[in-house]
C-alpha cells in the first residue's frame, strides 16, 4: 500500500527483501508491524531528503524542511 502513494525509488534488493518479509508474516501469521522495524536504510534516508521541498511549514515536531535541508549531512 505505502508503494502505491510513495515517490520514492528504493533498490530492487530492498524492495525485494519487504516483499519477501511480508510474505514470511503472512504465512507465519506474524503481527504486520514487524517489518516496519528493520533499521533505516542510508540510501532510503537520503533520498527522502532530496525530495523535501523547501519553505513549508513545520510538521508536529516543529522542525522544518529547511532545517533538514541545511542539516542533514552533519547530523
Amino acid at each position: 500500500m505505502y508503494q502505491e502513494e510513495s515517490t520514492v525509488k528504493l533498490h530492487i534488493e530492498r524492495t525485494m527483501h519487504v516483499r519477501n518479509e511480508i510474505k514470511k508474516q503472512l504465512s507465519e501469521n506474524i503481527p504486520a508491524d514487524g517489518c516496519m522495524t528493520d533499521a533505516l536504510q542510508k540510501d532510503e534516508l537520503e533520498a527522502e531528503i532530496r525530495t523535501l521541498k523547501p519553505k513549508k511549514a513545520p510538521g508536529p515536531d516543529i522542525v522544518t524542511n529547511d532545517m533538514i535541508l541545511h542539516l542533514w549531512h552533519s547530523a
